[in-house]
């Protein structure tokens, strides 16, 4: 099991950091809203972007804004859609704590990042009752490997596509059944 010093920060997180700011989207600290209900991307843009990644943290994937621009204005563009992990076998014990995938067949996206005593945990904020979001659970060992390999950032174009790809593959895959 892996140890945490320096009060609980994770040694991955720096690495995870610059290598989803090479995707032009970066990570901000949204721990204490879950207390406190304070969320406004005013207020997270005022804190800045997170330096450090704590084990019990919640992290929150945004666009790094042009300059003049807001990190309102630079979410707004993503209509909700950005980070996926693509998911090549859900059953591939050694990189995987758990997966559950319920749009596509073939990826992951969330918008929240934590970390957890075992591993890191990726998903979304359920919004809709008809909408049950994605998730993926991964060791440490395997986590920055992982977002090297299998990290992307999807347009809305890309993901409708992907769903639409995935329905019709259930789809052959039920009529051969």
């Amino acid at each position: 099991m892996l140890t945490f010093e320096n009060n609980g920060i994770v040694p991955q997180g720096l690495e995870l950091k610059k290598i989803i700011e090479s995707y032009g989207w970066t990570l901000y600290d949204v721990t204490p809203t879950f207390q406190d209900s304070s969320f406004t991307y005013e207020n997270m843009e005022k804190d800045g972007s997170a330096m450090e990644f704590r084990v019990s943290g919640h992290y929150m994937f945004t666009p790094i804004p042009e300059s003049g621009q807001s990190l309102r204005e630079a979410y707004a563009v993503t209509m909700g859609v950005g980070p996926v992990l693509y998911i090549e076998n859900p059953n591939e014990t050694e990189r995987w704590l758990g997966v559950e995938l319920y749009m596509t067949h073939t990826f992951a996206v969330f918008s929240r990042m934590m970390f957890a005593t075992r591993g890191v945990v990726l998903s979304s904020p359920r919004i809709n009752e008809d909408i049950i979001p994605d998730w993926v659970a991964m060791p440490y060992d395997t986590v920055v490997e992982t977002f090297q390999r299998h990290f992307r950032i999807v347009s809305q174009v890309d993901f409708t596509a992907e769903v639409l790809m995935s329905n019709m593959r259930s789809a052959l895959e039920n009529n051969r059944n």
